[in-house]
């Protein structure tokens, strides 16, 4: 199994919880001002941990410190491009 796909399918689990739990009452309307800072929170916290995987040189949770970082990278993709398609 590829590595860099656990990042990408964690990505996109992460986008429907968020999408589902920031939905209103009124139309399903979603407040896309809260999500591109809940992907930068996530992208934090994954190099966090991806950094206390490099200095104990040991995989936490089965991954190592590369797959934090490229699941980091995507979050940050996804903040940037969020914010920029505002409508």
């Amino acid at each position: 199994m590829n590595i860099m796909l656990t990042p990408i399918a964690i990505a996109i689990g992460v986008n429907i919880v968020i999408k589902s739990a920031l939905r209103t009452f009124k139309g399903g309307d979603i407040k896309m001002k809260k999500v591109p800072l809940i992907y930068i929170v996530v992208g934090v916290v994954s190099v966090l941990i991806g950094i206390v995987s490099r200095l104990a040189m040991m995989p936490i949770l089965g991954l190592e410190s590369r797959a934090f970082a490229g699941f980091a990278a995507l979050c940050f993709l996804l903040a940037i491009a969020i914010s920029v398609k505002k409508d």
